[in-house]
């Protein structure tokens, strides 16, 4: 008995992952998840969505998430959500946030605290003997503060990433939490089932359900 055909991605994401190829070299473990990413049924399904802003907007918000870059005409509104939505999958996926408690909160104030108290008496010792040292150290601990992270609490992307406890992986809940974002601002909608989705897909993983999605996006 032969093998069903393979359901080849929509030609819209095919289109995006040679251009996140093409701008970015990634690490083998990145690269895997991209692919898992791009074979996923799910862009099937969304593409079938109409996004909710207008095109100017959408065609100002592509062109900025790809630096610049001139756009084909011919995409439609619907390939261009689907475009960013994939996008953002794919590089929420590869980055480090993650939800965080209280005490994660607190620790990360203090670390970056004494951080930034170092990097400035760092500055002033080595101005004695090297100017562009301690600029460099003045640059670190500027750059440090103007993120807030010598406030009491550092800014996180959505307060929803401060949790009470942890109740699956932090990188995972935070992944939905901010891809359910991304989806409200495209289409209105959390798309709950579509995120719990192509959250298993990006983590390899199975136990991700849209309950889970709609507790940690509300």
């Amino acid at each position: 008995m032969r093998a069903p055909p393979e359901t080849l991605p929509p030609p819209a994401i095919v289109a995006e992952r040679d251009w996140i190829i093409g701008h970015f070299n990634f690490k083998q473990g990145q690269q895997l998840i991209l692919d898992r990413l791009c074979k996923d049924k799910v862009w099937h399904q969304l593409a079938k969505r109409s996004p909710a802003a207008a095109r100017p907007q959408l065609i100002e918000q592509w062109s900025r998430s790809h630096q610049g870059e001139a756009l084909n005409r011919k995409r439609t509104d619907r390939e261009l959500a689907l475009q960013m939505a994939f996008r953002a999958a794919v590089f929420l996926a590869i980055s480090n946030v993650q939800t965080a408690t209280a005490t994660e909160q607190r620790e990360t104030a203090d670390f970056y605290r004494k951080k930034i108290k170092q990097l400035r008496e760092e500055a002033s010792l080595l101005a004695e003997v090297s100017e562009e040292a301690a600029e460099h150290a003045r640059a670190l601990a500027a750059f440090y503060a103007a993120l807030g992270m010598d406030s009491g609490e550092p800014p996180l992307q959505d307060p929803r990433l401060l949790v009470h406890r942890h109740q699956k992986p932090p990188q995972m809940r935070a992944y939905c939490v901010l891809l359910g974002t991304r989806m409200r601002n495209l289409y209105s909608d959390v798309l709950r089932e579509i995120v719990a989705s192509i959250g298993n897909v990006a983590f390899d993983r199975t136990d991700i359900s849209k309950e889970d999605v709609r507790y940690w996006c509300k």
